[in-house]
């Protein structure tokens, strides 16, 4: 029965890890459309990195290597989507081979790795080349700006960017992580196909929203800071597809609650005192490496609240 058990798991998350990448290429026409055909090889180029270092990497740290992993074409994915159009496209087989070498496999591979390899990938790319990193050159279509929603609001003004340019897109920032009309029905499919964990993407975007509000940089108005800092940069993209990775995320209910809103405050504290304009990957690898922290306190918790009911 174990077996069968076992099986039927790694069958859901193969399942799960196949929605998540048909949900994701959604995103690509808009992104092709705004910055231009070249995303198509970025695109390319990544995933098949990916899966070649992921392959080099069951060679040098497995006995034998294994069938073709989807979790490293999601990798590749979501590395591509995160970059800004204007990258050279080497450092999308720099970012493969950190993700998989040092990130992914020296953990043991897929479900054992610690941390999310594309936000390892990412983050490596940030520290080594920031300016390239950031660098929104590629102009898009109707907009006179190459200049960050979260660069203008790091100098706490107000983005004067149209509103319904944002919610499809139409912005300065990475080629897949701005369109946020594309990227709520994705949530809403993967949601519905219970692909994703949403006890983790509601509490993160509801404590992104609170601090928002509470503490606005959009020139001061809350509204206008509430839309504009979930519409811009990684966040909602990484709420999605990066935060609810399950084998780097707890496994407890509580403890993904726990973990939903200890990543929104990070994120928010990183956006308002961070170095960089966007820091959610280093956010990403810091919850990781307190996941299974989480789900040990939480599990104490629960026994400890049992035996009360007990005595």
């Amino acid at each position: 029965m174990r077996n069968v058990n076992s099986f039927f798991l790694k069958e859901t998350k193969i399942q799960a890890t196949r929605d998540v990448i048909f949900a994701s290429l959604f995103i690509l026409p808009l992104a092709v459309i705004y910055s231009g055909m070249q995303i198509i090889f970025t695109f390319l180029l990544s995933v098949s990195s990916c899966v070649l270092f992921d392959f080099f990497g069951q060679l040098l740290f497995s006995a034998k290597p294994k069938k073709l992993d989807l979790t490293s074409i999601l990798t590749g994915v979501i590395m591509a989507f995160l970059l800004p159009a204007a990258l050279p496209k080497h450092f999308c087989i720099i970012a493969a081979a950190f993700a998989m070498l040092v990130i992914k496999h020296p953990f043991g591979g897929y479900g054992n790795n610690i941390f999310n390899p594309a936000a390892g990938g990412l983050a490596f790319l940030t520290l080594s080349f920031p300016k390239e990193l950031f660098d929104f050159s590629i102009p898009l279509s109707e907009i006179g700006s190459n200049v960050s929603i979260l660069s203008t609001l790091k100098e706490l003004h107000l983005p004067e960017l149209d509103k319904s340019h944002v919610l499809i897109g139409n912005q300065p920032g990475p080629v897949g992580s701005t369109q946020i009309l594309i990227m709520v029905a994705c949530l809403i499919y993967l949601c519905y196909k219970k692909a994703i964990p949403q006890r983790i993407v509601w509490p993160f975007l509801l404590t992104c929203s609170v601090i928002a509000l509470a503490f606005p940089r959009a020139g001061g108005l809350r509204l206008e800071s509430l839309f504009y800092e979930l519409s811009s940069g990684m966040l909602f993209f990484s709420a999605i597809f990066m935060f609810t990775e399950p084998v780097t995320a707890p496994e407890l209910p509580t403890s993904r609650i726990l973990y939903g809103i200890l990543s929104g405050v990070l994120v928010m504290l990183f956006r308002h005192f961070g170095k960089f304009e966007e820091s959610v990957v280093f956010v990403i690898l810091i919850v990781n490496a307190f996941s299974k922290s989480i789900d040990i306190i939480t599990k104490k918790y629960h026994r400890k609240k049992k035996h009360l009911k007990q005595i």
